[in-house]
């Protein structure tokens, strides 16, 4: 099943310096949805990210990530820089 939610989420996230191979790394560890769509304050521990990409919104960054859960669930979350703030998109 697959829906499109736009719905804001809770994510502990983990940030680590860039290095001089690579640039910074961020990764989502838990998310917990607000309840606002039927979520009840939902928290979810983060298996797998299967996916991530960024594009820009305006002059900002999103960060995407598709992520699988404990729960065997799909979501995917998105970080604007802009506002920095989570969404959860879409379940899969």
């Amino acid at each position: 099943m697959y829906s499109e939610t736009y719905e804001d989420v809770d994510v502990i996230c983990l940030f680590r310096r860039p290095t001089e191979i690579a640039g910074p790394e961020m990764r989502p560890l838990r998310m917990r949805r607000r309840g606002v769509i039927g979520g009840d304050g939902q928290a979810f521990k983060i298996r797998k990210i299967t996916c991530h990409w960024s594009s820009m919104r305006g002059k900002f960054r999103q960060y995407h990530y598709t992520v699988l859960t404990e729960t065997e669930d799909v979501y995917e979350l998105v970080l604007d820089s802009g506002t920095m703030q989570w969404k959860l998109r879409c379940e899969m």
